[in-house]
C-alpha cells in the first residue's frame, strides 16, 4: 500500500468548511466587539494610573512624616505635655533674658533692661518666686553674660566694658549696616553680688593689652562654669576670630591660661558644660562660601558681626575633641543647654517659622527632635534648675510690645514624653 505524505494527511483530516466559517465570522462580527476591547483596555489603563498615583502619594507622604527626618519634630506639639505649670516672674516693659540658676535653685541671675528707655544691659538677681529683684553691677558700661560661681553662690561672673567708653553706654552700631552685634571691649569679672564690688578679673591675660578701648580683638564674654566650679568656658576674639576657650578658675590651680577649643572660621559661642562636666554644647556659624567668609572677616575687623541667620547646635568633649554638629536645620538655632540627665539638649530655633523662636529638645544622636513651646513669638535661653524639676526661659508671649521679654519658670513634666519611642506616640 502506498504511503500517505504528511501534507496529504493534514489535508485529508482538516475540515475546510470550518476554515470558511471562521473567515466569514471575522468579516461579519459586530463593531461593538472592538468597542468592548477598547473599553476594557481603557479601564485597565485607568486602574494602573490610579494605582501608580496612589503609590507616589503614599511614598511622598510617608517620607515627609518619617520620625527620623531631622527637620520634622516628633511627639506632641502642646505645652501642656511638657509644663505642669507656668509662671512669669517678671512683668512690665523692658526685657529680662539669659537668666541662669544658682546652685541652690532659689535664685537666678540675668541681664535686663527694665524700661524701654534703657540702652544698656545690666545684671540683676531675682528669687524664683519673682521677689528680691536686685541690681548687682555697679558701672556705667554695658554688662552681660552673668553666671553664678558654683563654688560660692555669693559670687557672680559677668562680662563688662566697665567705664572704658566713659559715662553711659558704649556707642551703638550704625543700623544702616543692618542688624549687627557689636563686639565691645569687654573683660570677664567676678563680683560679690551683695556688695556689688569686683573681687577678681578672670581674663587677666587680656587686661593690660585691652585697657585701650580701641585695642583690637578684646571681646571676652559669654562665660559659663562647670558644675564643679573648676573650669570656665567663654568666647573670645583674641585670636582674630570668635572661638571658644576654657580656663581653670579654681582657687587651687588657677593659672590664668586660656586653652583654645575651636579652630574653624566663624562664630562659636554660648557654650555650656554638661551636668557631668564631660561634654560641652554650643552654637556655631560656619561661613559656607568664600564671599561669606570674607564678609565675616570684614565685619570682625569693623568690631561687629552680622545678626547670624544660620547657626547650628554643636557638641564636643570637654577637652575639645569629638566636635560635631548636632542639628542641621538650616536656620538660627541657638541658646542650647543640657537636659538634666545629659541625654539630650534643649535649645531655641526658628526653623519652622523664620519669625518665631520656639524651644525644642533633641537627643545626642541628632534624633527625636521635639517641639516644646507653642505660644509667643520668642522663647529662648532655657535652663533647668539643679534638681531638674523646673525650667527657666525668656519669652515675649504675654508682652505688651513685641520686644518686651519676661522671665518664666515652668514646672517640667516632659520626661515621660522625651523617653517615649516615636512609634508609641
Amino acid at each position: 500500500m502506498d504511503t500517505i505524505s504528511e501534507t496529504e494527511s493534514f489535508n485529508h483530516n482538516f475540515d475546510s468548511s470550518k476554515l470558511e466559517s471562521a473567515k466569514q465570522w471575522l468579516r461579519t462580527r459586530p463593531k461593538s466587539f472592538y468597542a468592548v476591547i477598547l473599553a476594557l483596555a481603557a479601564v485597565i489603563l485607568c486602574v494602573s494610573c490610579v494605582f501608580v498615583l496612589f503609590m507616589i502619594i503614599f511614598v511622598v507622604v510617608r517620607a515627609a512624616a518619617r520620625p527620623d527626618d531631622p527637620r520634622k519634630p516628633v511627639g506632641p506639639k502642646n505645652e501642656d505635655f511638657y509644663f505642669s505649670s507656668l509662671k512669669a516672674i517678671t512683668s512690665g516693659p523692658g526685657t529680662f533674658a539669659e537668666a541662669y540658676w544658682d546652685p541652690t535653685g532659689e535664685y537666678l541671675v540675668g541681664q535686663a533692661q527694665l524700661t524701654r528707655e534703657d540702652k544698656c544691659d545690666e545684671i540683676y538677681t531675682i528669687k524664683r518666686d519673682g521677689s528680691e529683684l536686685t541690681h548687682i553691677d555697679n558701672y556705667d558700661g554695658i554688662t552681660t553674660c552673668a553666671y553664678f560661681v558654683p563654688s560660692n553662690p555669693n559670687y557672680v561672673l559677668y562680662s563688662s566694658t566697665l567705664d572704658k567708653y566713659g559715662k553711659g553706654c558704649p556707642p551703638k552700631p550704625d543700623r544702616a549696616l543692618g542688624y549687627i552685634w557689636p563686639l565691645y571691649n569687654q573683660e570677664i569679672y567676678v563680683v560679690d553680688r551683695h556688695t556689688r564690688e569686683i573681687v577678681h578679673t578672670i581674663t587677666k591675660d587680656q587686661e593690660e593689652r585691652c585697657k585701650d578701648v580701641n585695642a583690637p580683638n578684646c571681646y571676652d564674654a559669654e562665660a559659663t562654669i562647670s558644675k564643679d566650679g573648676e573650669t570656665m568656658i567663654f568666647t573670645s576674639s583674641r585670636s582674630g576670630d570668635l572661638e571658644l576657650y576654657s580656663m581653670n578658675i579654681s582657687s587651687r590651680a588657677a593659672d590664668g591660661q586660656a586653652k583654645r577649643l575651636t579652630y574653624s572660621p566663624g562664630y562659636d559661642g554660648g557654650a555650656f558644660f554638661s551636668n557631668s562636666g564631660k561634654q560641652i554644647v554650643w552654637r556655631a556659624n560656619r561661613p559656607k562660601t568664600t564671599d561669606e567668609l570674607l564678609r565675616y572677616k570684614a565685619m570682625l575687623d569693623f568690631g561687629a558681626i552680622e545678626g547670624i541667620n544660620h547657626m547650628e547646635i554643636y557638641v564636643m568633649n570637654a577637652d575639645g575633641s569629638g566636635q560635631r554638629p548636632l542639628t542641621k536645620l538650616g536656620a538660627s538655632s541657638f541658646a542650647p543647654n543640657w537636659l538634666p540627665d545629659d541625654s539630650g539638649i534643649i535649645f531655641s530655633s526658628n526653623f519652622e517659622n523664620p519669625s518665631e523662636f520656639h524651644l525644642y529638645t533633641i537627643d545626642l544622636n541628632g534624633e527625636n527632635l521635639r517641639r516644646v513651646t507653642e505660644k509667643g513669638g520668642f522663647n529662648g535661653f532655657p535652663m533647668f534648675s539643679p534638681d531638674g524639676a523646673s525650667l527657666a526661659f525668656s519669652s515675649n508671649r504675654d508682652a505688651e510690645m513685641p520686644y518686651d521679654m519676661h522671665l518664666y519658670i515652668a514646672e517640667w513634666s516632659g520626661f515621660s514624653y522625651l523617653n517615649t519611642k516615636n512609634e508609641e506616640l
